[in-house]
């Protein structure tokens, strides 16, 4: 594999245009593999694909990957929508009264309609027009459906933006960050939680890491990076948070198997209500006569995580900035 610079899309932290290709990945829900590639100056990852946005879309039709209505089967549905649920106090903490938030890929809403039910004006955008239908059975026209960046959000501003797992699926993260500042009271929060690239997961597994996610995720950012790029527009670190228990500790359970030459996602397909049980089935039995060593695994990879997170060096990272009072400065 050559490491000769190339031209690129000018880097959304730096602004340099020249790219190194660095490794393949694999699409863990299908057999194309796809280029990523570090910027040569400040060391953002990238994939580095030529797909247009458009083309985009067909990678997230895989079993479950649409989350409208019921996304997993049974008490894992029910521990998931706690989990998002848990989502609301963080941004509780940081306003001691209700206030305007906004969502960005809000999926079904389970955040949003709990804080809704708070006090809180709670609106949202989803780029699914059928996951947004779900999120507008509790949330009403709130939830825009489209781009983020062309979304129509009504007057006002918002004293908290917030990106779960949103950013690093979107072509324009710069202008994203950018337009989420431009959104906020002069007081205002933005929360981005997203998988981080410094992460000892990501050191460990390569290109067998389950948060690389190629094509859809299409930037990999570590934490000081997401930083550096918020400064540009006004906003400071209030604090990183470097433990998730909804990703953190599956992520690794899961990309363990897969460097071990299992499916990248076998056992989390048979956690969806799809009834589309991935092949080969000798594989598929392999992971249900495991299942007792993965519950038992699953506790190990909690264990490990932690002391990832002690050590600044968690699979997924939660950062929250505020914004400074005189606003943009780019």
């Amino acid at each position: 594999m050559t490491h000769d610079p190339a031209a690129g899309p000018p880097c959304p932290v730096c602004g340099d245009g020249s790219w190194y290709p660095v490794m393949q990945a694999r699409d863990m829900h299908g057999t194309e593999w796809f280029p990523i590639a570090r910027c040569g100056s400040c060391g953002l990852w990238r994939t580095a694909d030529r797909l247009a946005p458009e083309d985009l879309g067909r990678y997230y039709d895989y079993p479950g990957g649409r989350d409208a209505g019921r996304r997993f089967v049974g008490v894992i549905e029910a521990v998931e929508r706690v989990l998002r649920r848990r989502r609301a106090g963080t941004v509780q903490r940081l306003r001691p009264r209700p206030g305007r938030i906004l969502d960005v890929g809000c999926g079904r809403g389970i955040m949003l309609a709990a804080l809704a039910r708070s006090g809180w004006d709670a609106w949202g955008t989803e780029i699914d027009p059928q996951v947004a239908a779900t999120a507008r059975q509790s949330l009403g026209e709130r939830v825009a459906t489209g781009d983020f960046l062309t979304a129509d959000l009504g007057p006002g501003r918002f004293d908290v933006v917030t990106f779960f797992h949103a950013l690093e699926h979107l072509a324009a993260p710069r202008e994203s960050m950018e337009r989420a500042a431009s959104l906020l009271q002069p007081d205002g929060h933005v929360i981005v939680e997203l998988p981080n690239w410094a992460s000892w997961q990501a050191r460990w597994f390569g290109h067998h890491w389950l948060h690389l996610d190629v094509p859809r995720h299409r930037h990999h950012f570590t934490p000081a990076l997401l930083v550096r790029m918020a400064s540009d527009f006004g906003l400071t670190c209030r604090g990183v948070q470097h433990f998730s228990l909804e990703y953190g500790p599956y992520s690794l359970l899961q990309s363990t198997l897969a460097a071990s030459g299992l499916d990248h996602v076998l056992f989390t397909r048979l956690l969806r209500p799809t009834g589309e049980i991935a092949r080969p089935r000798a594989a598929m039995r392999l992971h249900l006569l495991l299942s007792p060593l993965l519950a038992a695994g699953l506790g190990l990879a909690t264990a490990i995580e932690l002391l990832a997170a002690a050590s600044g060096r968690g699979g997924v990272v939660r950062v929250t900035l505020q914004a400074q009072a005189g606003g943009l400065r780019a």
